[in-house]
C-alpha cells in the first residue's frame, strides 16, 4: 500500500517527539519519531515544506542523541559514540531501522532491569523474613516483631503476605500482633480464607469471644455456612459458656453433616445443661 504524507501528522509526531524528550519519555519519543517518518515521503511534498520537516527531524535527532536515555543505553552497551543516531536525508529508511534496533534494545533492558528488581526485591523480603525468625527463635521478640512488620509495611499490598506474617506471628504466641495484622489482611483480601481462620484462631487464644464471634458470622456471608463452620462456633459458644447458642450451631452443623461426632457430643452436653434445670 503507498504512504501518502501529511505534513501535520508529520509534523505533530515529531512534536510529540520533542515533548517526550523533554519528559525523559525515550519509548514514547523513539515511537512518535517512527510514526513520523513512516507517514513521511519526501517526495510528496514541496521543498518548503520538506524542508521544514526536515530540519525538525534533525531537531528531534539532535535532542534524542543528547537525551540521557539514550547516552545512558549505549553506556550500558558499552558502546562509546558521540553520534549513537544518525540522520542522513534521504535516507529516512536507515533511520527506521535504526530507531527500531534501539528501541527493541530499550525494551529488552527494561525487562531484564525489572527482572533483576524483582529478584532482588524478593531477596530482600526472604532475608527480613529469616532475620526474623531467627530473632524469634532466639526470644528477641521487639527485635523479631519489627523485622516481620516491615514485610506487611512494604509488602502487605501484594496478596498472601499479610496472612502469612499473621500466621508466623501466630506460631510465635505473638497473639495480639497476629490479630492485628490477620483482621487488615482480611479487610484488605476477604477472599483470604487464612487471614480469616488465623485471625479467629488468635481472637479465640485472647479470649476476645466477641470478636471471633463476629469474624464466623461475617465469615459465613463471605464462603458459606459450611458444617466444620458452624461446629467451631458452637465450640466458641461452649468455651464462652453461651450454652444455648452453641446448642443452635451444633444442631445446625449436624443437619448439614450427621457425621460430625463432635457437633453431637455438644449438643448432648448442651442438653444437659440446658433441659436438667
Amino acid at each position: 500500500m503507498l504512504r501518502k504524507t501529511s505534513p501535520r501528522t508529520v509534523r505533530q509526531n515529531l512534536a510529540r517527539a520533542k515533548s517526550a524528550i523533554r519528559r525523559d519519555n525515550i519509548f514514547k519519543a523513539i515511537e512518535c519519531t517512527l510514526a513520523a517518518l513512516r507517514a513521511y515521503v519526501p517526495g510528496e511534498l514541496l521543498a518548503t515544506a520538506r524542508f521544514e520537516t526536515e530540519v525538525l527531524l534533525e531537531e528531534v535527532i539532535t535532542d534524542l542523541n543528547r537525551s540521557s536515555g539514550i547516552t545512558g543505553f549505549f553506556r550500558h552497551q558499552k558502546i562509546e559514540t558521540s553520534v549513537p543516531i544518525r540522520y542522513a536525508r534521504g535516507r529516512e529508511d536507515e533511520l527506521v531501522d535504526r530507531l527500531e534496533t534501539i528501541l527493541h534494545g530499550l525494551i529488552r533492558l527494561q525487562e531484564e532491569t525489572l527482572r533483576l528488581e524483582k529478584e532482588e526485591e524478593q531477596a530482600r523480603k526472604l532475608q527480613l523474613l529469616e532475620n526474623g525468625r531467627a530473632c524469634l527463635d532466639k526470644g528477641q521478640l521487639p527485635r523479631g516483631k519489627s523485622y516481620l512488620r516491615r514485610i506487611v509495611d512494604e509488602w502487605g499490598h501484594e496478596e498472601g503476605i499479610m496472612s502469612s506474617i499473621g500466621l508466623i506471628m501466630l506460631e510465635y504466641g505473638l497473639y495480639f500482633e497476629a490479630a492485628d495484622v490477620l483482621s487488615h489482611a482480611i479487610r484488605r483480601f476477604p477472599a483470604d480464607s487464612k487471614a480469616w481462620a488465623g485471625a479467629i484462631q488468635a481472637y479465640k487464644t485472647l479470649k476476645e469471644y466477641e470478636k471471633a464471634e463476629s469474624l464466623y458470622l461475617k465469615g459465613m456471608k463471605q464462603f458459606g455456612r459450611h458444617p466444620v463452620t458452624l461446629l467451631n462456633l458452637a465450640k466458641l459458644y461452649m468455651d464462652w459458656r453461651k450454652t444455648d447458642l452453641a446448642y443452635d450451631y451444633a444442631r445446625l452443623a449436624l443437619e448439614r453433616d450427621p457425621q460430625l461426632a463432635e457437633a453431637s457430643d455438644i449438643v448432648r452436653q448442651a442438653e444437659k445443661k440446658l433441659f436438667s434445670r
